[in-house]
């Protein structure tokens, strides 16, 4: 994953980024956590999403 991530940041291209999310359906298949999907939606509802790409960095 960490080596995907780097060559997305280096070339920004629609290939890498579709190799981090290959990587990320694999790990989804294949960990324990077969309630992933439904969690990630659960914080998206109560956290929102990151479609504004807003990160908060830090609380005052």
């Amino acid at each position: 994953m960490k080596e995907e991530m780097i060559e997305f940041e280096e070339e920004n291209s629609i290939e890498e980024l579709a190799d981090i999310i290959e990587v990320i359906e694999a790990l989804k298949k294949t960990s324990k956590y077969s309630n992933v999907e439904k969690v990630r939606k659960e914080k998206q509802i109560k956290n929102g999403a990151f479609d504004k790409k807003l990160i908060l960095e830090e609380l005052i």
